[in-house]
């Protein structure tokens, strides 16, 4: 019998009752082995999963991302660029601090930021690369912004006026609800997600555009 992997369910467009009764009639009728991947967590909010899961799935199995063995792998991918490689290898331990202050387990989003990362290398000057202060910081900032980009937390638009929003979450001037960069900033206690080093405008080019432009870079560092 033929074995059908089922992956990301629970970003699946069509109806839970509709895909589970098409993985029940794999299941019963051509007795198939069938493996679902997904996060149940979202999946049981949905009354019809949880109804059709005691009728068909036969067993559930908790996974844990290997994230240090993914990381390497990402890593290994640069390959093709050497000096970019060893730039952000030299960076992993604060790239996997970060990872696991996002809270996130998409090692797919993981794997952007890390792309992101090395196209920032590219577009940086050897001057730039020999203060290791403010690398290391951009490098905490950077991952930390590409990470809540690529899973959908901020957007573009959320980076305008870092330093504003930092400040009035800190003087707590009002009781407004947080703005989506604000809940940001509380999930990295240990990032400065308003450090200038590269400043807003670089921000929404690089992640709104996919600018990685050098003139700009060099306006900002110096």
């Amino acid at each position: 019998s033929y074995t059908l992997v089922f992956d990301d369910t629970e970003r699946s467009l069509m109806p839970q009752k509709e895909m589970m009764s098409i993985i029940s009639y794999f299941v019963e009728r051509r007795k198939c082995r069938v493996v679902l991947i997904g996060d149940e967590t979202k999946l049981e909010k949905c009354p019809e999963y949880s109804e059709a899961k005691e009728k068909t799935i036969g067993r559930t199995v908790d996974t844990e991302p290997q994230h240090d063995a993914a990381f390497e792998h990402f890593i290994d991918l640069l390959k093709k660029k050497p000096t970019t490689q060893k730039f952000v290898r030299d960076h992993l331990g604060d790239i996997s601090e970060i990872f696991k202050q996002s809270g996130l387990n998409s090692l797919r989003v993981a794997r952007y930021a890390i792309e992101d990362l090395g196209r920032l290398h590219g577009a940086l000057l050897d001057e730039h690369l020999k203060n290791a202060d403010a690398i290391r910081q951009m490098v905490r900032t950077f991952v930390a912004i590409s990470l809540e980009i690529h899973s959908k937390r901020l957007s573009p638009s959320d980076l305008i006026d870092r330093s504003n929003q930092t400040f009035f979450l800190a003087s707590d001037e009002d009781n407004s609800t947080p703005s989506a960069f604000q809940n940001a900033s509380i999930r990295y206690p240990s990032v400065d997600l308003s450090s200038d080093v590269l400043n807003d405008d670089i921000l929404q080019e690089i992640f709104d555009k996919g600018i990685y432009s050098k003139d700009s870079l060099r306006i900002s560092f110096d």
